[in-house]
């Protein structure tokens, strides 16, 4: 005779495995979708039209799976003002890393936005006095000497205006993280993207039409890739908030961890992009600093959506 305790724990473990796959596939969406940048900016369509149609797509696919799940969606007026402005700033941090792909390779450029967490301990150290662990430490020296090496290449072969712009998508993302963390850190995370995704995109959509900087691609294949980034960020974030409920935060914190090595690896056969082996190096030690800092490195954050 089966014991239920035993079977209850197995299908708890099946779910948990479920939840991780669903999470792998979830970094795997995010990092296809930057991929087809290239192919609306060869169409000539511009990031802030990626960025309208990216938050605008997005926002749809989250409120019909919180209305299909049943979720709750509404805030309280100060946690709704609070989200919104935090919308209006991940739409411009997000127009930061899409904006870089035009100057600089997209593997590179997400390379140097994956610094992000090793920002938020720090940011977290000054912000609310959270301790540096050795293994935070470490991490953050592994990081940094892994961006050197990143960026060790010639200056004609790489476009200061790409590398500032992805650096400045880090600290925008880092300055998210740790805004929410203490604002919003008691509600859920869908809650949160239900109102920053419509915020961002009105506030966005106003600043690009009103300086014509929304500029749709001009071919059916540009089109097809603008509409495909905003498909594949809507599916990655549905299956991060489903898998969210099989593994919990801490383990979807670490396979999204894994969408910088996606987007190496589709660059290279997609794109050409090759690393050269000190970037690949470097890159390895960005990547491998996430990890450590997910696995080993103490208190753990939900993940950003997005």
């Amino acid at each position: 005779m089966t014991d239920p305790q035993s079977h209850g724990a197995a299908s708890i473990g099946r779910r948990a495995w479920l939840g991780l796959a669903v999470g792998i596939a979830s970094a795997l969406c995010f990092g296809m979708s930057v991929i087809f940048a290239r192919e609306v900016y060869a169409a000539g369509g511009s990031p802030q039209a990626i960025i309208g149609v990216r938050l605008s797509a997005v926002f749809v696919v989250l409120l019909t799976y919180a209305l299909v799940a049943g979720k709750p969606i509404r805030l309280r007026p100060r946690q709704r003002a609070i989200a919104c402005a935090l919308g209006v700033l991940m739409c411009f941090q997000t127009l930061s890393i899409y904006a870089s792909f035009l100057f600089v390779p997209i593997s590179l450029a997400v390379l140097i936005e994956y610094v992000y967490p090793l920002l938020v301990a720090i940011l977290m150290r000054i912000v609310v006095g959270e301790p540096l662990t050795p293994v935070k430490l470490a991490s953050i020296a592994a990081a940094f000497a892994g961006l050197s090496l990143v960026l060790q290449v010639s200056l004609l072969d790489l476009d200061a205006r790409g590398v500032a712009l992805a650096g400045l998508s880090a600290a925008g993302l880092s300055i998210l993280i740790v805004a929410t963390n203490r604002t919003l850190g008691n509600v859920d995370s869908l809650r949160i993207m239900l109102h920053m995704q419509p915020c961002g995109a009105l506030v966005g959509m106003i600043a690009f039409l009103a300086t014509d900087s929304f500029v749709l691609p001009a071919t059916d294949r540009g089109m097809i890739s603008l509409f495909a980034i905003a498909a594949l960020n809507g599916i990655a974030l549905f299956s991060m908030f489903s898998a969210l409920s099989m593994t919990g935060p801490t383990r979807i914190a670490l396979t999204l961890s894994a969408e910088p090595v996606f987007v190496i690896v589709l660059s290279y056969f997609l794109l050409d992009e090759v690393l050269t082996p000190l970037q690949a190096a470097g890159g390895a030690l960005i990547v491998g600093a996430i990890f450590a800092m997910q696995i080993w490195g103490g208190r753990k954050t939900a993940p950003a959506a997005g």
